[in-house]
């Protein structure tokens, strides 16, 4: 029910809240408290509701107590610790749940017989979850998930009536009994009897949900009549009656019957406990102080039974008009039970103990950045920052805290290498040395995270050390001869592809050429190099005055050419700039020179120059001396500057048959005056060329008629 402020009361409201985290996911636990404390306006017996939210103290106060007495004030309903003294109990923390109030005569100093009567406080108590959890996709958009975990709490409610009816005597109230008594109708239904209970719900706080009910009576003393011994409670509708005035006649009628069954065993007087809970449907298990089977001297028994028993019918009553009353009876027993007024001790008070756990409901009020509102209990894919929660529950009470989004700064990084000479450009930086270079961005989704470059940066060789290369027109270049670890070969400045292979330059156009060089290592290229290739233009084969000569008339001869170089072979051999046969050298045999001009370093074609002595000797191989003028001698035929010094002829037995001394000298053929005879024979001939030199020559010759 909600709690309103009584005439003259004190209305007292507070609220608290603890918070706890953790790393990995936040988990924020917020308790919600509110209480409901009881206050009398006349008597302790009176309640009335206070609302008090969170655990700051507070105070209870007795009003109008009897003359001559105080208050005691006890933390249960056993009175077991006293905790005040007087009439105004101050300094009350919200951490109990219930306080009980006790009339002490101070002239007698006793204390009223009378049940201690509670100041019931009843703490609303939520429990708050929040979780925070961090998007894994944004990185830092979050939810905030709040899960309630209400406690469960429990009351003590002792009836404000109990009395018992009796047929025999249908017009008599027994309300001031000692005891209640069911007594059987198995013999005569005159002697048929109930004993009613009634129950004030209106201290249960409202907005819960009742759990279980229990309730507990101490049996004083009965007998089995026979039949049917079981107890069963019957729900009465109707709780227009008081222990004061309830009769067999005028008793409200039970609309509920038979719904609850209990077993009572009698014990011959000795104290019985029964605790009621559990339908029909239920099997209630038993326990004694002695073990089972049970016997007639079984002392105290009592039931454990199966919860749930009362739950429906309580909470129809606590939805309605917080008054429950019901009637018990047996069929075939005999049981009386203690009444309020006549209990020896508080234990032995009727009372019934109602358990229950608030509802989860909280009001949210959500305020966060950029104008953020929401009334949601859970925040979905919301923005990092601070969230301002205000959870109300159904009291009024209210609960102020922040729940924060961490900004989750995702720390990521990727490698780069580059060679030395390059850069790397990264968030708006150029960067050109090995390191490690941070950068915070902010992604699509409004999230920073921090990008490391890990940078490294490669050693570069320099480019080849290149010189010019003279190439000769239709020349080619087999060594470049480069220095470098893994040489490549551009015909373009920048970009391109390398040439493979490496370019001869085979040519036959004179001019100049440009190729570009790189050294490569471990991936990285120098610059390029220029190499600069002079293709020069082969010169023409020099020039000679004649291309045949007579050894005397070389100071005669002139080659047309500078830079000229002598060989002895056509190709190939070793050249000299001097020409290798001097003026002065004899001949007696032709002999062929060879001569070359160089022009910017480029050798042109040989030109063949051929040298013959000065005089040449022709030496016929055979004559006919047959008188027709016709080849009729043998002699030396020269061209001219021959002088014979001798000339000597023998057949081919060694005889000489010639010899003259004269510079024309020919033999005619005889011997002795005689013609000599066909065959073969030998010359041997002495000459000069004006030189102090001789030459001779040797050979054979036929003579034929």
């Amino acid at each position: 029910m909600q709690p309103t402020k009584p005439e003259g009361s004190n209305l007292h409201q507070r609220c608290t809240f603890n918070r706890s985290a953790k790393t990995a996911v936040a988990v924020l636990t917020l308790f919600l408290q509110c209480s409901l404390v009881a206050h009398a306006q006349t008597a302790p017996v009176v309640p009335t509701a206070i609302l008090a939210c969170g655990t700051d103290n507070f105070s209870l106060s007795a009003t109008n107590p009897a003359a001559g007495s105080t208050i005691k004030w006890y933390d249960d309903f056993y009175k077991t610790n006293l905790l005040y003294s007087g009439n105004t109990f101050s300094g009350v923390a919200t951490q109990s749940v219930q306080y009980y109030a006790a009339t002490f005569d101070n002239t007698t100093n006793q204390e009223t017989k009378y049940p201690a009567m509670a100041y019931v406080f009843h703490p609303y108590k939520a429990t708050l979850h929040a979780t925070v959890d961090i998007d894994p996709v944004t990185n830092c958009h979050g939810s905030i998930t709040m899960q309630s975990d209400t406690s469960r709490d429990s009351i003590i409610l002792i009836p404000t009536d109990d009395a018992y009816v009796i047929a025999s005597a249908a017009g008599t109230n027994y309300g001031s009994a000692a005891y209640a008594a069911i007594i059987s109708s198995f013999y005569h239904s005159s002697s048929n009897t109930r004993a009613y209970y009634k129950f004030d719900l209106s201290a249960i706080p409202h907005d819960v949900t009742i759990e279980d009910a229990r309730l507990s009576m101490t049996c004083t003393g009965g007998y089995a009549n026979g039949n049917d011994g079981n107890i069963y409670a019957n729900f009465v509708a109707n709780d227009n009656w008081s222990e004061s005035s309830i009769t067999w006649t005028n008793r409200p009628p039970e609309t509920v019957t038979n719904r609850y069954m209990y077993w009572i065993w009698r014990n011959n007087g000795s104290t019985f406990y029964l605790n009621m809970a559990g339908t029909t449907e239920y099997s209630p298990t038993i326990f004694t102080d002695n073990k089972l089977p049970y016997s007639n001297n079984a002392n105290h028994p009592y039931y454990s039974p199966d919860q749930g028993g009362l739950v429906p019918f309580v909470q129809s009553e606590y939805a309605g008009d917080k008054v429950m009353s019901f009637a018990l009876n047996s069929p075939g027993y005999e049981t009386r039970w203690r009444t309020k007024e006549y209990a020896t001790n508080l234990a032995q008070i009727p009372h019934l103990v109602i358990y229950y756990r608030y509802n989860d409901v909280v009001n949210y009020a959500w305020s966060g950045p950029n104008g953020f509102t929401s009334t949601q209990q859970n925040l979905t894919n919301v923005l990092p920052g601070t969230y301002h929660l205000t959870a109300s529950n159904p009291f009024g009470c209210t609960l102020d805290t922040n729940i924060v989004i961490p900004n989750t700064v995702v720390a990521t990084g990727f490698e780069d290498t580059i060679c030395h000479g390059e850069s790397v450009t990264f968030a708006g930086h150029t960067y050109t040395e090995t390191g490690d270079y941070p950068n915070t961005f902010t992604n699509q989704f409004g999230c920073d995270s921090v990008v490391t470059l890990h940078l490294f940066v490669k050693y570069t060789p320099p480019g080849p050390s290149v010189s010019p290369y003279i190439v000769c027109q239709y020349d080619s270049v087999k060594d470049w001869n480069i220095q470098g670890e893994d040489i490549k070969w551009y015909d373009v400045p920048t970009g391109g592809l390398p040439l493979s292979p490496a370019p001869r330059m085979e040519t036959g156009w004179p001019g100049s050429y440009v190729y570009y060089v790189t050294d490569q290592r471990d991936g990285c290229e120098s610059a390029r190099s220029q190499v600069v290739v002079n293709v020069n233009q082969m010169p023409n084969a020099p020039t000679v005055t004649t291309n045949k000569i007579c050894i005397n008339d070389l100071q005669d001869f002139r080659v047309l050419a500078d830079s000229v170089t002598w060989y002895t072979a056509a190709l190939g051999g070793v050249g000299s700039p001097k020409m290798p046969l001097p003026s002065n050298t004899v001949l007696t045999s032709p002999m062929t020179i060879y001569v070359s001009q160089t022009f910017q370093k480029c050798e042109s074609d040989r030109t063949p120059v051929e040298i013959v002595p000065c005089c040449i000797v022709n030496v016929p191989d055979g004559f006919t001396p047959n008188g027709d003028n016709k080849n009729d001698k043998f002699q030396v035929i020269s061209n001219g500057g021959v002088k014979v010094l001798s000339m000597m002829i023998y057949d081919r037995w060694g005889q000489q048959v010639y010899q003259s001394n004269s510079n024309t000298a020919a033999w005619d053929g005889t011997y002795g005056g005689t013609p000599a005879g066909m065959g073969t024979y030998f010359y041997e001939i002495v000459y000069s060329c004006g030189s102090s030199l001789n030459s001779s020559a040797k050979g054979s010759l036929t003579l034929v008629r």
